[in-house]
């Protein structure tokens, strides 16, 4: 089996075993000491049970999958076009894709405990970068459910230790700020049914606030008359499958202006007319910042040479230098854009090559002689 660690079972050291005060019958020894092929019996038989029902279902999966089409990975092979964005609990009983009826590559995913947005959370916040500046998902979903574990432990009054302590702390927050409408709920279960539903509320405007998501919102709000991404709330209920939808919006969650970090009419006449994404390498950023520091020094030179009032032999030769350097800067930026296009032909054209040793190492396993080569290609 691919996933088993030895060809056949090892011996059981029956002695080691019998030693064993704590559970004979399954040979485990929970004590400091534990026998050599014990640990290994107790390997293999756990990869064998678990791991290889793992691998007999993928393969099932694929079988049914090239069935239903025969393309189907070759489609998932060529990238990826979700219009959503999940983030939504690690619980077991919440997968979600499933939950609305998607299939692979359709739903970009984020899960983590009790489907928290926290700032200083990388993982999320690459997530975010990455779905709304590269694959530009029109829309976010935070999805919490009831019988929510973490939000249970955040009611709890437990120390639970760092770092789920630390985490669960931002459910507490929701639980101070909406205190009077929770504390005024007497049946413990529906106050944290509630306090489930805040949670997803109070994500939502996490989401809102993130300057990536306000960014993309005010560009596509004057180029494309809608801002996007749209935000959405949502809790499912293991108990019979349904969501239920929460309501959400800027003006009714987020009515304290302090967090806008855009004013849409004093950047209308900046924005550009394609989505600017940020820089993604360390040499088309440095090629930006030397962009933008030489029109910076450009303008600064004609503004110096434009203050004099007399037509000195000085500011007509600090205007002749202005324009050299701005054309020197157009012309690096020409060049540059340039190597960056030759790359990805390149790159293209060594992807094809791929593609056809492949097909010829393929020719070649199904008995084609060599001589026969030129055949593949007519």
């Amino acid at each position: 089996a691919p996933s088993a660690t030895f060809a056949t079972p090892p011996r059981l050291n029956t002695a080691a075993v019998s030693r064993s005060a704590r559970a004979p019958a399954l040979g485990l020894s929970m004590g400091p000491s534990r026998a050599v092929d014990e640990d290994a019996w107790f390997t293999y038989m756990s990869d064998r049970k678990y791991l290889d029902k793992l691998y007999k279902n993928n393969d099932k999966w694929v079988e049914k999958m090239t069935k239903d089409d025969p393309e189907y990975f070759g489609k998932m092979a060529g990238g990826q076009a979700p219009k959503f964005l999940w983030v939504g609990c690690s619980d077991a009983r919440v997968p979600a894709n499933e939950l609305v009826g998607l299939g692979p590559g359709e739903l970009f995913v984020h899960r983590n405990v009790a489907n928290q947005v926290v700032g200083t959370d990388t993982s999320l916040m690459s997530i975010l970068q990455f779905s709304l500046e590269f694959l530009e998902v029109e829309n976010i979903i935070v999805c919490g459910h009831y019988a929510c574990g973490g939000v249970a432990a955040s009611m709890s009054k437990n120390d639970h230790h760092a770092p789920l302590e630390n985490w669960i702390r931002q459910i507490k927050d929701v639980y101070r700020l909406h205190a009077d409408e929770l504390d005024a709920i007497k049946d413990p279960t529906e106050r944290q049914r509630r306090l489930v539903e805040l949670n997803v509320v109070e994500q939502c405007n996490n989401i809102y606030k993130e300057a990536v998501v306000q960014r993309r919102r005010v560009w596509t709000k004057e180029k494309l008359g809608e801002e996007i991404p749209r935000i959405f709330g949502m809790v499912y209920d293991p108990a019979d499958g349904a969501l239920k939808k929460i309501e959400w919006s800027p003006e009714k969650n987020m009515d304290y202006d302090f967090y806008k970090l855009y004013d849409s009419a004093a950047v209308k006449d900046k924005l550009e007319d394609t989505y600017q994404k940020r820089p993604s390498s360390w040499r088309e950023k440095d090629v930006l910042n030397q962009k933008f520091e030489s029109k910076r020094v450009t303008d600064e030179v004609e503004v110096s040479a434009a203050g004099d009032s007399d037509d000195s032999v000085e500011n007509i030769k600090v205007a002749e230098m202005a324009a050299k350097y701005r054309q020197a800067a157009e012309r690096l930026q020409k060049e540059t854009l340039l190597r960056i296009e030759q790359e990805k032909q390149l790159k293209q054209v060594i992807a094809e090559l791929e593609e056809i040793k492949a097909a010829i190492s393929g020719k070649k396993e199904k008995g084609v002689k060599e001589g026969g080569l030129f055949d593949m290609f007519k």
